[in-house]
Order: structure tokens, then C-alpha cells, then sequence
């Protein structure tokens, strides 16, 4: 589970980084950092706001860099 230690994604430690950069983040976490709906999260992928999840059988994730980036970035 996240806290506010692991929301920061970037360190001075490049294999750190990387590391952060490619784990995997669940709905209900990328909605802790992201404060919006389920269906707005949804609609926003559908709409290109936010990144498209990554299949895992029967479940999806999301990259953390990339939902580090909507962080940095704003959507």
C-alpha cells in the first residue's frame, strides 16, 4: 500500500528510480493519488487524459511512472 513516502517516485538513487518508474500500481492506490472518481479515472482513459492500464489476466494495473507524471504534470 502507498504512503506519503512512496508517493515521491524520484530519488537521487537512478536504480531507485527505475524501480519505482516500472512497479505496478492498483486502482484503489492510483485512486489515492489521484482524487477522482472510478468512472472519472475511466472516462479520462477513454478520452486520452490518462494512461491506458496494463493487462494482468483477469486484472489491470497502472505503470507508476506514468502516474507519477500525471502527478508532476498535472492531466
Amino acid at each position: 500500500m502507498l504512503n506519503a513516502s512512496t508517493t515521491n517516485f524520484y530519488s537521487s538513487d537512478p536504480v531507485l528510480d527505475e524501480l519505482y518508474s516500472r512497479r505496478l500500481l492498483r486502482l484503489r492506490e492510483v485512486l489515492m493519488l489521484i482524487p477522482i472518481s472510478q468512472s472519472s479515472w475511466y472516462a479520462g482513459i477513454k478520452e486520452g487524459r490518462y494512461p491506458a492500464p496494463v493487462a494482468l489476466g483477469g486484472s489491470v494495473a497502472w505503470r507508476a511512472g506514468d502516474i507519477a507524471d500525471i502527478l508532476e504534470n498535472g492531466a
